[in-house]
């Protein structure tokens, strides 16, 4: 099937939908649009970002069913249920963790990473039976396609991963083939769809560096975020570490580091030019604990950790 099988996802604030292409490659590309609603006597592109749950946490619907039936509760009834709207801007200005809980509409809590997943999959779920229904019948998989999600540009590195998490846990990508969901700022996909280029108009910038000779040994490679545009030390107030990891040097040799910052998220990797060894991290702004992703030649040699003072040179 290749690249060409897309599933596009717009989590909007107020509204949400997808579009999909099963289009060859080598044929003109013509991407779908479902509607929405007409059950209800609409006949929209997006439903409504809203979903509900039942008094277990388990998600009963979404978009204008959700809607519906939660107006239709009586005051008892919606007690007893988790009713969110609007629940996209929860992520915005706001410390992330996969613990944060979000308030419904009759003021109970539940983790807001549940409540965005569960929204995610019924929008997963959905393309892929809607995609069946017009393919006579054809069984299609998550992995059979390639997943966009859009997210705002406003939001900061620990929302963009926040939702990657909610992807992944709606079953939308798998450990191994992460690099099927990509992660578009809604400005970018804006221009791309108007100028119609490519996906190759997505780019992503490539930073290198190498280091000086190592004789041999193990050098270790940290790295640390700040609003601050003037921090000295890595312990000054408003400085985090955010990764780290290790490159093996046995036998001596150059460390090539190489920063990938130029889409939704950063990632470094650290290579060995004499034994070709590398390790890779993907910064982490998310998580409290500061436990990175890490894949590698040896990811038992990758490690974060607590970080000692020091001038923040070379630091990221």
């Amino acid at each position: 099937m290749g690249d060409s099988f897309v599933i596009a996802i717009d989590f909007g604030t107020a509204f949400s939908g997808y579009a999909f292409n099963i289009t060859p490659r080598e044929e003109k590309s013509e991407p779908h649009l479902p509607r929405w609603g007409k059950e209800y006597g609409f006949d929209s592109p997006k439903t409504p970002t809203c979903i509900l749950f039942n008094e277990d946490e388990t998600c009963l619907s979404f978009g204008y069913e959700a809607k519906m039936k939660y107006k239709e509760m009586s005051r008892e009834e919606a007690k007893k249920h988790y009713y969110f709207e609007d629940f996209k801007m929860a992520l915005y200005s706001k410390k992330l963790s996969s613990n944060l809980e979000i308030k419904a509409a009759n003021g109970k809590s539940m983790k807001a990473l549940k409540v965005f997943s569960e929204s995610l999959r019924f929008l997963k779920e959905d393309a892929l039976r809607t995609i069946s229904r017009n393919t006579e019948g054809k069984i299609f998989f998550p992995s059979d396609f390639t997943w966009v999600l859009t997210v705002p540009a406003i939001w900061d590195p620990s929302a963009k991963q926040f939702m990657r998490e909610a992807a992944t846990q709606a079953g939308i990508i798998t450990e191994g083939d992460e690099e099927k969901l990509v992660i578009a700022l809604e400005p970018e996909a804006a221009s791309i769809w108007c100028k119609k280029l490519p996906s190759e108009g997505f780019i992503s910038e490539k930073h290198n560096a190498e280091s000086l000779d190592q004789s041999a040994g193990t050098i270790k490679l940290r790295f640390f975020c700040s609003l601050r545009k003037d921090p000295v030390y890595v312990d000054d107030w408003g400085v985090e570490v955010v990764g780290s990891f290790i490159v093996d040097m046995t036998g001596g040799g150059k460390v090539k580091l190489e920063i990938d910052f130029g889409s939704t998220e950063i990632t470094a990797t650290g290579t060995n030019l004499i034994s070709g060894k590398k390790q890779t991290v993907k910064i982490d702004f998310m998580t409290t604990d500061m436990e990175c992703v890490i894949d590698g030649d040896d990811e038992d040699d990758a490690s974060v950790g607590t970080e000692q003072s020091g001038p923040l040179e070379g630091a990221d």
